[in-house]
């Protein structure tokens, strides 16, 4: 491989913050004794350091300067990946709370056998949250299916944000009517 051709890096980031190990050093093309080295390992831990090689001097060239804007670079893409992966790591959670509520409140209609006769309903409940409680909206909707001896149930989980609901799952069955 030569100089000119580009290395895909092998950095992986999982949405609960892990990463694959790695160690990333970046030199100057004109000025090989600066260096920054980055590197991280499995548990989403950062070291970043600048280093010279001995006897570099920094204020005749203002190579300094130059390694600071690379280590501003680097640090820069660095923060914009953990703070999509920590945006990713809240929706993840978003969905799995609300698929696990709404199936929760599936399977209690199946297993009574008393599905819903409205065609809507909106319930409120508090479930899951580490500092305090979340409160959670779901809907219940019961929808025609074209055959009068069968009805589609579907219900949705979120939460209110600026009092509209915002839905991050749905699941949905469909029953036999008057069974």
């Amino acid at each position: 491989m030569t100089e000119e051709e580009d290395v895909l890096p092998a950095i992986y980031i999982s949405p609960s913050g892990e990463m694959t190990p790695f160690v990333l050093e970046i030199y100057l093309k004109d000025d090989s004794n600066i260096m920054v080295k980055v590197s991280g390992d499995d548990t989403g831990r950062l070291w970043i350091r600048a280093m010279m090689k001995a006897g570099t001097r920094l204020y005749p060239d203002r190579s300094h300067d130059r390694a600071g804007m690379i280590f501003a670079i680097a640090m820069s893409a660095l923060m914009s990946a953990m703070n999509n992966n920590t945006r990713n790591l809240a929706s993840l959670q978003n969905r799995t709370l609300a698929h696990w509520i709404a199936s929760n409140r599936l399977v209690g209609f199946q297993t009574t056998k008393a599905y819903p006769k409205q065609k809507e309903e909106i319930e409120k409940i508090t479930y899951g949250g580490t500092d305090k409680p979340r409160e959670w909206v779901i809907r219940i909707q019961v929808l025609d299916t074209g055959n009068k001896d069968f009805k589609m149930l579907q219900i949705s989980a979120g939460e209110e944000i600026n009092k509209q609901p915002q839905y991050y799952a749905t699941v949905e069955t469909v029953y036999a009517v008057g069974k």
